[in-house]
């Protein structure tokens, strides 16, 4: 469903805010629904200096060991796609050889690791999507998270970038990535909740 005239009152409220870089196309901004998506959280997954047994290897695309972990981190990262080792190395999926996930080290460029194409995250900007559902690339916007404050102070415009898959982000899920470890108290306390439907529009 495309939002044009009926959202006047939400460009009046953006404009309140101080919504930067809102799409116009005939003098007003244009939004599509995608519709009622379950958000899900995800993260950065952290090593900790536990005293664990570091017995699982995380290797690269060629098999070269990059890291011996406990089994409880190569758990974490395996669910969550980026890990923060103890040396500060930060490890992201790279792919598959046969069932085995590989990964590769992130430059200092990408601190939070990677979305697909190698799309640097954006700690509480990036969404995970349903390519089917949400091309990658979209620009989306979530009128549930507006208002949210963020832990360096920012208040959140509802706006994110669609970059990231995931195996079980299908169908009606968007995976909503935070930071370092689980954040997604941000967005807890705006009311979006693990699961529970909330509006979604791609800007066009």
């Amino acid at each position: 469903m495309r939002i044009v005239s009926t959202f006047f009152p939400l460009l009046f409220v953006s404009f309140l805010l101080g919504i930067p870089n809102v799409s116009f196309a005939d003098g007003e901004p244009k939004f599509r629904k995608v519709g009622d998506l379950k958000p899900t959280f995800y993260w950065v997954a952290l090593e900790q200096d536990d005293g664990a047994t570091r017995d699982k290897e995380l290797k690269d695309m060629e098999g070269n060991v990059l890291a011996r972990v406990s089994d409880k981190f190569f758990r974490s990262i395996r669910l969550e796609g980026t890990g923060r080792l103890l040396d500060g190395r930060v490890l992201n999926y790279a792919g598959r050889i046969g069932s085995d996930i590989r990964y590769l080290v992130c430059p200092p460029e990408a601190p939070y690791g990677y979305g697909v194409n190698l799309i640097p995250l954006v700690p509480f900007r990036s969404v995970a999507v349903d390519p089917s559902v949400v091309p990658i690339g979209s620009r989306v916007y979530i009128p549930q998270v507006i208002g949210a404050e963020l832990p360096n102070g920012e208040i959140h415009d509802g706006y994110f970038m669609a970059v990231d898959i995931g195996d079980a982000i299908k169908n009606k899920r968007i995976d909503m990535f935070t930071s370092f470890g689980d954040q997604s108290a941000v967005f807890r306390r705006a009311g979006l909740d693990n699961m529970k439907p909330t509006a979604v529009y791609i800007v066009e």
